[in-house]
């Protein structure tokens, strides 16, 4: 198994409503390690799930607006 350079951090807001939060986030990696925050309170999502090495889809079970960090 090959290891992956994670390079910087994106911050993403999520200002509406959704149950899939769809991310870009240019980490070129298909493992970012994803903290997810709502009303200040840090969360689990039901899923995290890399579309591409690029962009990942956070899933709640009922619609959130919040923020996620990614590395």
């Amino acid at each position: 198994m090959a290891l992956e350079t994670l390079v910087g951090t994106h911050q993403h807001t999520q200002d509406t409503l959704a149950t899939d939060w769809v991310i870009t986030h240019n980490l070129n990696t298909t493992a970012p390690v994803v903290d997810c925050w709502i009303g200040g309170n840090k969360v689990i999502p039901q899923d995290v799930t890399a579309t591409s090495a690029l962009i990942c889809t956070i899933t709640f079970p009922t619609a959130q607006v919040g923020k996620a960090t990614l590395t």
